[in-house]
């Protein structure tokens, strides 16, 4: 079959310093794509230098695949506070007090982005008239405000959002250089299979915050590597009759809460299905889980994905299908949320 992948939040910055210097940046608010080449894009900004840039932003509206919102549709996305800066021979994009982002901001359309895979059959009640994976856009934004590579525990109106993804890149020269990468993610609650029984998913995944900094500074003869990362997220699954939380995840959990939870627990009133029918294997990212290193001019945090899962098929009745419920196993759905790195190093 036509295999699907949708990115949101994603911000790559690159910098390098030679001769002169470079600075690459390319944005996106959320970007869907099948395999055969076709692609939707959501608000979209790339910019390269030499020479500095100035300050840009966009809104992207509605957008979709040519079969509308069969599979993948996204809604109102954003980019803001975009500029590649590399005079003086120093490459620089966005700053701590205003990261450059990427967002599903408050009041977006088809929930910031609709994604499905044509489930078939009745045996596990999927509400078909929604998407297969959606963003609770239900309530106003609750993004929390990022300042200088951290997430405050309060909210800034003026970037609240359902999603975010931030980041800078800066580098000094003088008696005390310095060159410093960051990334932060979070978003409101990713809800996985809607049915008739739980319209707000059997699985809600909520990513309260995910950073990376690195950095290396010099003060004297004493040169500084910092290689900084932290997450936190909460996991759901709906019980029946109301929604019960299968994990918190952290940065500080030394193992994986979601291997403890037992997958026979059933999910519909009815008691006839279970979280297993649904969840093929999920896990969460732990402390050894990230991967942080320094050098003696360099620092690197890369955070995989705070939250992983695979679910069962979600078409059945095929009739070249395996198993006694003749699923497609091409029909299987990918989750990975919250992916964040960041590497900065000072070779002058």
């Amino acid at each position: 079959g036509t295999g699907l992948s949708l990115n949101a939040g994603v911000i790559n910055l690159g910098g390098e310093v030679f001769t002169g210097s470079r600075t690459v940046a390319t944005v996106a608010g959320a970007v869907g794509s099948t395999s055969l080449g076709e692609q939707a894009n959501g608000a979209l900004l790339n910019q390269v230098a030499p020479d500095d840039k100035a300050t840009v932003s966009t809104t992207g509206g509605a957008t979709q695949l040519s079969n509308g919102c069969e599979w993948i549709c996204l809604g109102t996305t954003k980019v803001t506070n975009l500029n590649a800066r590399s005079s003086n021979g120093l490459p620089r994009a966005g700053t701590s007090g205003s990261p450059i982002r990427a967002e599903i901001p408050n009041n977006p359309t088809r929930d910031g982005f609709r994604f499905d895979n044509d489930s078939t059959g009745t045996r596990l009640k999927f509400d078909t008239s929604k998407p297969m994976v959606s963003l609770d856009t239900g309530s106003s934004g609750s993004m929390r405000g990022v300042a200088n590579c951290d997430i405050t525990n309060v909210a800034i109106p003026t970037q609240q959002s359902y999603l975010a993804g931030t980041g800078f890149l800066n580098s000094t020269a003088g008696a005390s250089p310095s060159v410093r990468a960051c990334a932060t993610a979070q978003s409101n609650t990713l809800r996985l299979f809607p049915t008739s029984f739980a319209p707000n998913g059997v699985v809600q995944v909520e990513l309260r915050r995910v950073e990376a900094d690195c950095s290396v500074s010099l003060s004297g003869s004493t040169r500084t590597r910092t290689a900084r990362g932290e997450f936190e997220a909460t996991v759901r699954y709906f019980n029946g009759s109301s929604y019960v939380t299968a994990a918190n995840v952290g940065h500080s959990n030394s193992t994986d809460p979601l291997a403890g939870v037992n997958l026979a627990v059933t999910v519909n009133p009815a008691g006839t299905l279970t979280l297993g029918d649904y969840i093929s294997s999920w896990r969460s990212l732990t402390s050894s889980g990230m991967t942080r290193t320094t050098t003696a001019r360099a620092a690197e945090v890369s955070i995989p994905s705070v939250v992983s899962i695979i679910t069962q098929p979600t078409r059945e009745g095929i009739l070249s299908g395996l198993g006694i419920y003749q699923q497609d196993p091409s029909s299987a759905i990918s989750l990975n949320v919250g992916t964040v790195s960041c590497a900065a190093g000072d070779f002058r």
